[in-house]
C-alpha cells in the first residue's frame, strides 16, 4: 500500500508539473526553409527574375516577441536584401522595418573592453580620445557611406577621435575577402600609415 501511494505521488507530481507548464507560451523553433517556402508561395511577384533566393540566420530582435532576418536575392550582377521581422510563432512577418530606440545610445563597457585592437590600423587620436571601431567590407556601398561619415568626423574633430578599422567581408560580396587579405598584407608589410593613405 505504501508503494502504491509513492507511485501515485510521483505520477501526480509529473502530471501536475506538465499541467502548470502548459499555460506558459512555448516558443516555436522557426524553420528557415519553411519561412523561405512561405515567402516564395505568397510573394512570388516581388522576387526578381533569375535570382537565387536564400535567407540569413534568424536571430532575436530588439523587440520582445519578434525575431529578425534577411532574405537575399542573388543574381550574377548583384545581391539585394529584404530585412524582415517575424513573430516567434512564425505567423506574422513585417518587411523592411526600421527600429528607433528613443532611449538613445548606451555604453557597454564589457563589450568595449573585449575589443582587441592590437595591431589594428589606427588613424589619429591618443589613449584618451574617443574610439571609433569600424567593421567594414570594401565592396559594400553602405560601408563606403559609413567611412565617408567617419572621415567627416575625423576632419572636424582631429585627434579627439581614434579611428580603428576591422575587416568584416560579407559572404555575398565576391571580391571582399580578397580585398581584406590584400589590405591586411599591406598593413603587415608597410604599417598602418600606408594602408590608411597617410603617406
Amino acid at each position: 500500500m505504501k508503494k502504491f501511494f509513492q507511485i501515485f505521488f510521483i505520477l501526480f507530481f509529473v502530471v501536475s508539473c506538465d499541467s502548470f507548464n502548459s499555460g506558459v507560451e512555448k516558443e516555436i523553433k522557426l524553420d528557415k526553409n519553411k519561412i523561405l517556402k512561405d515567402f516564395k508561395d505568397k510573394f512570388s511577384a516581388v522576387i526578381p527574375d533569375d535570382s537565387l533566393v536564400s535567407i540569413s540566420t534568424i536571430k532575436d530582435s530588439p523587440i520582445k516577441g519578434l525575431k529578425e532576418g534577411v532574405i537575399l536575392f542573388k543574381t550574377l550582377n548583384e545581391t539585394q536584401q529584404l530585412t524582415f521581422f517575424i513573430s516567434n510563432d512564425g505567423r506574422y512577418i513585417i518587411f523592411q522595418p526600421q527600429i528607433y530606440d528613443f532611449a538613445g545610445p548606451t555604453k557597454n563597457i564589457d563589450l568595449m573592453n573585449s575589443l582587441n585592437l592590437k595591431g589594428i590600423p589606427r588613424l589619429g587620436g591618443n589613449e584618451g580620445s574617443i574610439r571609433i571601431v569600424e567593421y567594414s567590407d570594401f565592396q559594400c556601398p553602405a560601408c563606403k557611406f559609413g567611412a565617408e561619415q567617419v572621415k567627416k568626423l575625423k576632419n572636424e574633430y582631429g585627434d579627439k577621435i581614434s579611428f580603428y578599422y576591422k575587416h568584416y567581408p560579407l559572404s555575398f560580396h565576391k571580391w571582399a575577402d580578397d580585398a581584406a587579405y590584400f589590405t591586411s598584407c599591406v598593413n603587415d608589410t608597410f604599417g598602418e600609415k600606408k594602408i590608411l593613405g597617410i603617406s
